[in-house]
């Protein structure tokens, strides 16, 4: 059984009309997962649900997850400029509201999305924001390099992405996690353990992303 059945399952046990924290977060894994498989009309419905449910009980995490997913979801269906706007709002939100691992995840988020529009700059520039994000939370990014290599087939244009990291290993853990749960496709082909030390991790990850050629 595939993790969207799983989440199907799930969202099928929930109460109708009844709002509430596990149903915003259920909600929200769903509408994750259907992202991760290009549903991404049917991932902005549920994460509108889980939107509208952590609302109306106060799960301020909970709504800045969906919301983030939503905005990614309008980018992707067609709807850049909101799109864009919503994910910034969220990106502060996160920041000021002390949800660190969700401005930083709202950072890659917004990086991805300005380089599948062309937009290098910028998304350099909101790269540098979310390590300083992550920096903020116990992860120590020390180098960061990017590979832009030759067109595949389908239209798609490998970034590669080489980086050093040290830290406490459980910010590490979801630092790495953050990368993983982002719509925008990351794969990570490996990760080498350097010296551990007092509690401090040090290792090397490499992974890989997709752009649209052609933007």
């Amino acid at each position: 059984m595939s993790l969207t059945d799983h989440c199907e399952q799930a969202v099928g046990l929930l109460p109708l009309d009844v709002p509430s924290r596990v149903s915003a977060l259920v909600l929200g894994r769903f509408s994750r997962a259907l992202a991760r498989t290009d549903q991404i009309q049917r991932a902005g419905e549920l994460a509108q649900r889980a939107l509208e449910s952590a609302q109306a009980v106060g799960a301020d995490e909970e709504r800045l997850e969906a919301q983030l997913m939503l905005a990614q979801s309008m980018v992707y269906d067609g709807d850049v400029e909101d799109g864009l706007s919503l994910l910034a709002e969220v990106e502060h939100e996160a920041s000021s509201g002390g949800f660190r691992w969700i401005a930083t995840r709202s950072y890659i988020g917004l990086s991805d999305l300005q380089l599948m529009l062309g937009q290098y700059d910028d998304a350099i520039q909101s790269a540098d924001e979310g390590i300083k994000v992550a920096e903020q939370n116990g992860t120590n990014i020390a180098q960061v390099k990017y590979h832009l290599e030759d067109e595949q087939g389908g239209g798609l244009r490998p970034i590669s992405i080489e980086s050093l990291l040290s830290g406490d290993y459980l910010h590490i853990v979801k630092f790495i996690n953050a990368l993983e749960r982002d719509k925008m496709l990351f794969i990570v082909n490996s990760i080498n353990l350097g010296d551990a030390k007092g509690g401090t991790v040090k290792l090397q990850l490499k992974m890989q992303t997709y752009m649209r050629s052609g933007t």
